[in-house]
């Protein structure tokens, strides 16, 4: 990294920090605890007199890159072969999927048929070469049921059917044994990381959470997370998470801060 920006772009200086550090500067958090979790990855990093304490960091080997090679593998096996359209289930992903708050209860929901009140399924109509620039990657639209065979009409769009991996994809972010991942959850990873702190800080970190990162824009994210993290930790600390309008864009907005204080 040094090579590259000071020989091959000539820069004079640089200024290199982890993502949670610049995080907390877009926050202005002194003390507390920073979930960023993007697309390779997810880290808990505290943050102790505004700096990214490294040593009491702890990683989740599970970013949104694996959440959707996961719905890639689901989707081919179960419909259409999508093994080399990353970037189309990507969208898909990012558009339909969504956290549970009883996972269990709604994967009952959806063994439902349409016919009976199945709120979860939705088609996604796959892109063709017809599609417009805003629908490059596909668009969802209501399930209707199969029409008869030879109905002619509606014309026949390659589309896939989603349903249970709308939950059950990110679910993984809470159980990542689901994929062969002998890891705790988030909420397992914050409080490891917290519980590794002195214990006089702990309530202090409980009490300012910021999430960031592409997977926290799930609906449904931050209200699961904080069920999560209330039932582990200490009845005594209050809990409070904090999320940006848009948390995949927190860490440039902390370049920006740092800027312009500078």
């Amino acid at each position: 990294m040094d090579e590259l920006v000071f020989e091959e772009f000539g820069f004079a200086s640089y200024y290199s920090a982890p993502p949670a550090a610049l995080v907390a500067r877009h926050f202005d958090i002194t003390d507390g605890l920073v979930l960023d979790s993007g697309f390779s990855f997810s880290h808990a990093v505290p943050i102790l007199n505004s700096g990214a304490q490294q040593q009491y960091s702890r990683r989740l080997d599970l970013g949104g890159k694996v959440l959707t090679n996961q719905l890639k593998e689901v989707v081919s096996f179960r419909s259409w072969n999508m093994m080399d359209e990353f970037l189309v289930i990507n969208a898909a992903k990012e558009e339909l999927c969504y956290v549970a708050q009883d996972f269990l209860a709604e994967l009952e929901d959806t063994r439902l048929p349409l016919s009976e009140g199945n709120k979860t399924m939705i088609d996604y109509v796959l892109p063709t070469h017809a599609s417009d620039k805003e629908n490059r990657f596909g668009y969802s639209r209501p399930s209707v049921p199969k029409r008869a065979k030879g109905d002619p009409s509606q014309q026949e769009q390659p589309t896939l059917t989603l349903n249970n991996e709308r939950i059950s994809i990110p679910e993984a972010l809470f159980h990542p044994s689901d994929l062969g991942l002998h890891q705790g959850g988030l909420h397992e990873v914050i409080a490891e990381s917290i519980a590794a702190l002195p214990r006089q800080l702990q309530g202090r970190i409980y009490n300012n959470i910021v999430l960031s990162g592409g997977n926290c824009k799930f609906p449904g994210f931050e209200k699961r997370l904080t069920a999560e993290l209330r039932a582990l930790a200490p009845e005594e600390y209050d809990l409070a998470l904090t999320m940006d309008k848009d948390p995949e864009l927190s860490a440039v907005k902390g370049v920006r801060s740092w800027f312009q204080l500078s």
